[in-house]
C-alpha cells in the first residue's frame, strides 16, 4: 500500500501534463516499478524511466517502459530530448540533488517535476530558469484516502503486473536494510515473522 499509494499520488500531480506526451520517472527500485505499472494505465505513452543501475532499467523495460536511460550516460541522456524534446511531466522517486537536476534537466518549458523520494541533499538550481522556463517543482509524501481508493479501483480493474516482492525473516531486518542501501534490492522486501 506505501510504495503504491506513493507512487499513484505522485503521478496524479503530473497527470495532466501526462497528456501531453511520455512522463519520466526517475528510480526504478520499489516505487519506481509501481510508478511505472500505474503510469502505463493512467497516461496515453508508455513513460520514461531512469536508473543508474542496468539490472533495473532492463527490469522496467520488460516491464514496459517505453525508454529507459542511464543518467550517467550523456548519449542516453540525448536519447530523452530526441524522443520527446523535454518532458511535460517527471517523478524523482529517489530525491538526491543529483536527481531532481536530472529530473528538472529534461523539463519542456512549462514542465512539472514532483518529488517523493526521501534519500536527502539539498538543492542548487539556478533560479532564473525557473521562469525562463516556466518549471514548476512540487513535492508528494504517500497520499490521501481518496487517492489510495483511487489506486486500489485502478488495480482492481486493470492487469497490472506485479512487482518483484522478496520476503526475509524479521531478525534479518539489518541485512534488509543494507541490501536496500546498497542497491541489492529489486522491487520490495517484506519482513516476515
Amino acid at each position: 500500500m506505501c510504495a503504491g499509494l506513493t507512487a499513484f499520488s505522485a503521478l496524479k500531480k503530473v497527470i495532466a501534463r501526462g497528456k501531453k506526451g511520455p512522463v519520466l520517472i526517475v528510480g526504478a527500485g520499489g516505487v519506481g516499478l509501481m510508478a511505472l505499472q500505474f503510469a502505463k494505465e493512467m497516461f496515453d505513452e508508455p513513460p520514461i524511466v531512469a536508473d543508474i543501475d542496468e539490472i533495473k532499467r532492463k527490469q522496467a523495460l520488460e516491464l514496459g517502459a517505453g525508454l529507459v536511460v542511464d543518467p550517467t550516460d550523456r548519449d542516453q541522456r540525448k536519447d530523452i530530448l530526441t524522443a520527446t524534446g523535454g518532458v511535460t511531466g517527471a517523478v524523482d522517486l529517489v530525491g538526491n540533488p543529483k536527481s531532481v537536476e536530472f529530473g528538472m534537466n529534461f523539463l519542456a518549458r512549462g514542465g512539472k517535476l514532483v518529488v517523493c523520494g526521501l534519500f536527502g541533499g539539498e538543492l542548487n538550481y539556478p533560479i532564473p530558469y525557473l521562469p525562463f522556463k516556466s518549471i514548476a517543482i512540487e513535492g508528494s509524501y504517500v497520499g490521501s484516502l481518496s487517492d489510495a481508493q483511487e489506486m486500489l479501483n485502478l488495480v482492481r480493474t486493470k492487469n497490472l503486473e506485479a512487482i518483484p516482492v522478496t520476503t526475509r525473516p524479521l531478525q534479518e531486518a539489518t541485512l534488509a536494510l543494507e541490501a536496500l542501501r546498497s542497491g541489492e534490492v529489486m522491487g520490495r522486501t517484506v519482513l516476515v515473522t
